[in-house]
Formats: structure tokens, C-alpha cells, sequence
């Protein structure tokens, strides 16, 4: 099933083709087919770093469209989004990523937006925040604000993707849910169960393994074993049925035939 259409991708003075290379890799990933490139650097599109870093998914940028101003894709997109890690007077945050994604969702037609970053030194210029509808930014700790402007896009695009149902959990396309493992308190509990069996006959010996030590050590190699829940209720339930043949309980008897 194709997915929606979403926005597309405008990277504003970019100075490093790899950089350009892994947006348009992020761009397949995610389901982002158009690239705006505002001046570029000369000869972007025959450096080695663009070709390594894409890693052959060049799709947007064979479909790149090159220009020397925002104002130019006025006639693309019917709103720009930037984004920026920068706040003051002249450059006012609307919200974070997710209000952004939000916006862009909720107006129904996510192609018609170019999401807007700037280049790797100096982010969007003052200039070019202004020619933005909105600005918003992308939630990072404090001590260290600045992505890479690949990494930035990619989790912006990510994000957005996500939002409009655009990706599925599976590269190979097939519509299989995730495999489900058990937590870490059921680990914690089957490790509990076996360790009661095993201690029925005495096999711990006082002073030696001690039964916190040995819970442990069993809850690391079940969580290891990434057990799924039908794996994990059949180990519960082969270690009850285990414990009569351990102990002096009766032994469920056969049926008769």
C-alpha cells in the first residue's frame, strides 16, 4: 500500500556533500522524495563523500532541485517549517518537534510544507528564519544543543514518517508485528520458579550458591535468551510439572487406557 505523500526537505547553504549524501539516504528511509538544495557547494554533486554517505540511495538526488533563495520555492510548497536550536527577538521558537509534527499533520496535506535546516556552522540565518511560517526545535539536553544537520533532518523525517503512518517496523515490507520477548520481571519470575525446583533437591549448597546470587545470574541468561511469552509459559509450566518428581508429592498418574 503507497504510503501518503509528506513534506519535502530544504537544506539551506549546506557545506558538506556527505552531509547532502545521508539526508538523501535518510530521505529513502522515511519516504521523503523531494530536495530543495539552497547554494550548495560547487561541485556537490560529483564529490566522493555524497556518493559514500548516500550508499547508492540517490533517488532525491537525481530529483534535487537547486536554488539561490527560500523565496524561490514560494511556487513549490505553500508553507515552510524551519527548524533551529537558536531563540531570540528575531527568532521565535513555536514549539518543539512534536508540536511541529503536529501542525503538519493535522492540516491533512504534509507535501504541501518544505521542511527547512540550515547549514552545518551557523544554522538558519536570520534572513531565512523569517522566510520560515514557523520555527520550531528539536528537544536536546542542554550542554550539548547542536545536531548535525543530518541527523537533525533524519529525525525530524523520522518523526513526521512515523506520525503519518509512512513507515512500517520491517524493512523487507512485510506486514509481520514485531517478535514480543518477555520483560525483565517475567525473566525474574521464571528464574524464581526454577530455582524453587531445583531447590527441592537440595542442590544448593549452605554457604556456597547462595540463592540471590544464583537468581541473578539465571534472570541474566533467560533475559539473553529473549524469550518470547510462548517460550517463557512453557518453561513455567515444564518446571510445575517437574516439581512432584522432585519431591515426595504424588505423581499425577496416567490415564487409563
Amino acid at each position: 500500500m503507497p504510503h501518503p505523500p509528506l513534506a519535502s526537505i530544504v537544506l539551506c547553504r549546506p557545506q558538506h556533500p556527505g552531509n547532502i549524501g545521508s539526508v538523501s539516504r535518510a530521505m529513502a528511509n522515511f519516504g521523503f522524495e523531494k530536495l530543495f538544495l539552497v547554494r550548495p557547494p560547487r561541485g556537490w554533486r560529483q564529490h566522493d563523500a555524497l556518493l559514500h554517505m548516500a550508499n547508492d540511495y540517490t533517488e532525491a538526488l537525481d530529483r534535487a532541485t537547486v536554488v539561490d533563495d527560500l523565496a524561490e520555492l514560494d511556487r513549490h510548497v505553500a508553507g515552510l517549517v524551519g527548524f533551529s536550536r537558536r531563540a531570540g527577538i528575531d527568532r521565535p521558537i513555536h514549539g518543539d518537534l512534536q508540536d511541529a509534527v503536529g501542525r503538519i499533520c493535522e492540516a491533512g496535506r504534509p507535501e504541501r510544507y518544505g521542511l527547512v535546516f540550515g547549514n552545518e556552522r551557523t544554522g538558519l540565518l536570520t534572513e531565512e528564519l523569517k522566510r520560515c511560517d514557523s520555527v520550531y526545535t528539536i528537544a536536546t539536553t542542554r550542554s550539548h544543543g547542536s545536531l548535525n544537520l543530518a541527523m537533525a533532518a533524519g529525525v525530524v523525517m523520522h518523526q513526521l514518517a512515523r506520525e503519518a503512518a509512512a513507515t512500517a517496523p520491517h524493512a523487507d515490507g512485510t506486514d509481520e508485528p514485531p517478535l514480543q520477548i518477555i520483560s525483565a520481571l517475567e525473566a525474574a519470575q521464571r528464574a524464581d520458579e526454577i530455582l524453587d525446583t531445583l531447590g527441592i533437591t537440595n542442590v544448593f549448597r549452605p554457604g556456597k550458591d547462595r540463592r540471590t546470587s544464583s537468581a541473578i545470574y539465571l534472570r541474566r541468561m533467560l533475559m539473553r535468551a529473549r524469550l518470547s511469552p510462548f517460550e517463557s509459559n512453557w518453561l513455567k509450566r515444564m518446571t510445575m510439572r517437574l516439581r512432584p518428581y522432585l519431591s515426595d508429592e504424588p505423581r499425577p498418574s496416567k490415564r487409563q487406557g
